[in-house]
């Protein structure tokens, strides 16, 4: 069931997250509005993936979580007290992780596990689902579907895996889709491929859609807003024609961006580099 128009999407105010005592995450607020795409952008190690587990309601039964707010919609998220090792899924709320080779099952064919998210949306026919998997297939741009439906995961080059997953995310019918570095372990063609799909789709449905990356080249093409972490905090804020105006070396975000080498720099003596002092939010 959809969620009422005016119903908030994604919300962490204060969001502190600790493991073993040590802060890996502190103070970081965002907000995903239903149809909004937002890239929360860092290094390794920023406490950009913690955020995104911290919103999937992902994060380990040792982690200390503490945030004046944490809800999708208006409900709570970690409400429900986890009973297993594996932790309830926020309603209407998805997951994408980084290796599609992992995440999916490496011995059951893609049409089975079409069946068993499907089955957890509503009641649908063998051929029902089976059509509407072959929708969500020729959606994400497989157009062979009666290979992959009867593939196993290692039988799927890394790019079709990744779409494999997008569209097994959308046989859920998310409200937000949270993409935890979908595009790391591709090639430079089919990382813009993924992010074209998930921008279109996303767009599409009218789903939010909350990307985790690195990549601020890559995202800021897609998305609508872009939040910049540094060692556990947000220390930017902006849009991706705001990054593109800012001058080189003004501020951490656009040091990102300038330390990527390009066709532009391919004969530069020495890459952009990013001091601490010319950090800033």
């Amino acid at each position: 069931m959809s969620a009422p128009a005016e119903a908030p999407g994604l919300v962490l105010r204060n969001l502190s997250v600790a493991y073993d005592g040590t802060f890996a995450v502190r103070d970081v607020a965002l907000d995903v509005p239903r149809g909004q795409r937002v890239a929360l952008i860092g290094e390794s190690g920023s406490g950009k993936t913690t955020v995104c587990m911290a919103a999937a309601g992902f994060l380990p039964r040792s982690a200390t979580i503490l945030a004046d707010e944490r809800s999708f919609e208006g409900v709570p998220i970690g409400a429900t007290r986890q009973k297993t090792l594996i932790a309830p899924r926020v309603p209407g709320v998805v997951t994408i992780f980084q290796d599609a080779m992992s995440s999916l099952d490496p011995v059951a064919t893609v049409g089975r596990q079409f069946r068993a998210v499907l089955a957890g949306v509503r009641r649908f026919s063998a051929a029902a689902a089976r059509e509407r998997a072959g929708e969500l297939l020729r959606s994400v741009g497989l157009s062979d579907v009666d290979r992959v439906w009867g593939s196993t995961p290692q039988k799927l080059s890394g790019g079709m895996r990744q779409r494999v997953m997008i569209a097994l995310a959308l046989a859920a019918e998310p409200r937000l889709i949270i993409a935890d570095e979908p595009t790391s372990a591709l090639d430079a063609s089919v990382a813009r491929e993924t992010m074209e799909v998930l921008s279109r789709l996303t767009a599409e449905t009218g789903a939010a859609l909350l990307i985790v990356s690195h990549d601020i080249a890559l995202c800021s093409h897609y998305v609508d807003h872009l939040v910049v972490m540094r060692g556990g905090a947000v220390v930017d804020r902006l849009t991706p024609a705001e990054l593109a105006a800012r001058e080189p070396g003004s501020s951490y975000a656009r040091g990102l961006l300038d330390a990527i080498p390009t066709l532009d720099n391919w004969n530069t003596t020495r890459l952009a580099t990013i001091e601490q002092e010319a950090v800033h939010a």
